[in-house]
């Protein structure tokens, strides 16, 4: 989610500095300009820290999140999109240095796991999760309650099955109304507001 909120500050400093029409200071181009960097300069350290847990969902979290980074690039810094995109991937490359090879080999077993159809045990766990809910169907069984009857003691993993376990069907009802009222406003919202909390969404 920082991905996206990063891409989007980043192009604040830009509006701001036209808002101003050239009636800035230099001290204030300056900071504009340290803010926008250090916005950019975000994405390779939050991709590096996401190779540095070897979170495998964070990897697929970070597909939509860059191709917003992207599309704001392109439209926002047309001229110097290609500028920083290559400083962008060379310093992505030099953080990437500092991840041990044994995260990669996890973030490589994501491909194997899908395959095998066990998504690191996940899948069973959500097999219980549904005998569970089968026997509390309407009000689940009470909140963070979960662990307590899994005999691994895991979580879920899974946002919609563990609120429909623990708060039955009327919760999570409730909670899939709540997505559609946040998305239908988002949907409403000026092209590239609605694009950013969209993806955020996401």
């Amino acid at each position: 989610m920082g991905i996206p909120l990063a891409w989007y500050l980043a192009t604040l400093p830009k509006q701001a500095a036209e808002a101003l029409n050239g009636e800035a200071s230099l001290f204030q181009k300056w900071g504009t300009y340290l803010l926008q960097w250090v916005n950019f300069l975000y994405f390779p350290v939050a991709m590096t820290a996401i190779a540095l847990t070897a979170t495998r969902f964070g990897v697929i979290m970070a597909v939509p999140a860059c191709l917003y980074g992207l599309l704001v690039l392109a439209r926002s810094y047309r001229k110097l999109s290609l500028v920083v995109l290559i400083i962008l991937v060379a310093a992505l490359g030099f953080l990437s240095t500092f991840v041990p090879t044994s995260s990669f080999a996890r973030l490589a077993e994501m491909g194997e796991s899908i395959r095998n159809g066990d998504l690191t045990g996940r899948v069973n766990l959500w097999r219980t999760a549904q005998t569970v809910w089968e026997e509390h169907p309407l009000v689940g069984i009470g909140s963070d309650a979960f662990p307590s009857v899994n005999r691994s003691g895991r979580a879920v993993h899974n946002t919609y099955l563990v609120i429909l376990v623990e708060t039955g069907v009327i919760g999570l009802a409730i909670y899939l109304l709540l997505l559609a009222a946040i998305f239908a406003t988002a949907w409403r919202l000026p092209n590239w507001e609605s694009v950013f909390w969209l993806t955020l969404l996401i």
